[in-house]
């Protein structure tokens, strides 16, 4: 199985409780968090699927070329597809999904470049 490491902050009282719940048990802080994280993971698709996610992130990396563009930037959209992707690419997020936020980042600019054409 492919892994990836989440690193948290934490308060010291948590992470003292932890050290010590992992030590006199004998396990992991991975089997400790994993868990924690998968539970979480399997609540929250209940409530927004990946494909609701990618929306939203497109949609916040939309806004985020909108404003650039009334500041008057010099920025490129070009220039700022590549900001995206090493920001995605930087933060984790597989290549499969920065293509579909990409491409959807591409095609609103494109509609909202037609409406006003």
């Amino acid at each position: 199985m492919n892994y990836r490491l989440v690193g948290a902050s934490m308060p010291p009282q948590v992470h003292i409780y932890l050290t010590l719940y992992i030590l006199a048990k004998g396990i992991g802080k991975t089997d400790i968090v994993g868990d924690l994280l998968t539970g979480w993971v399997e609540e929250r698709r209940k409530e927004i699927s990946e494909e609701e996610l990618v929306k939203e992130l497109t949609d916040r990396m939309q806004k985020k070329w909108w404003e650039l563009k009334k500041g008057k930037t010099t920025l490129t959209f070009d220039d700022f597809k590549i900001k995206i992707t090493q920001e995605l690419v930087s933060r984790g997020l597989p290549d499969d999904y920065i293509v579909k936020v990409l491409n959807n980042v591409y095609q609103n600019e494109t509609i909202k470049r037609d409406r006003i054409s």
